[in-house]
């Protein structure tokens, strides 16, 4: 039973990691990124899942400040925290006004105190984002 799931498995990922390569339409390796993303976050698989993201960003450049997050949501499940923290920085200020920056700014504050206990720190980070009325609940 294991043997014929872990087979149909690996068919799967064969063909979509081929199909990267024949496919031309944007939706159609958006479809397969998406795919291969959930196939590697359930195999907890974080050094594919890593090098996945980071091809993407290459082949959708419109969508690199949420690969970005997605990249720093897999250092930090790995536990390289100081890693995510500058990458969730760097989002804050490539995309200052987009959601995917409020959501980075929220991610470094949760990060800040419940990992290294710098409850002030993060305090501030939701107050800044309470005066840009991102989180009108605050």
């Amino acid at each position: 039973m294991m043997r014929t799931v872990f087979f149909k498995s690996a068919a799967v990922i064969i063909f979509c990691t081929s199909g990267l390569l024949s496919f031309n339409q944007p939706e159609d390796k958006s479809f397969l990124y998406g795919f291969l993303e959930q196939v590697y976050r359930q195999q907890k698989n974080l050094l594919k899942e890593e090098s996945l993201y980071k091809k993407a960003i290459a082949v959708f450049p419109d969508m690199e400040g949420e690969y970005l997050y997605k990249l720093a949501d897999v250092y930090e499940r790995a536990g390289e925290f100081e890693k995510a923290l500058e990458l969730l920085e760097e989002i804050g200020k490539k995309f200052p006004s987009d959601a995917v920056s409020a959501r980075a700014q929220l991610t470094s504050a949760w990060i800040y105190c419940h990992r290294f206990g710098e409850y002030k720190r993060a305090a501030r980070i939701y107050k800044k984002l309470a005066k840009k009325n991102v989180l009108p609940w605050l």
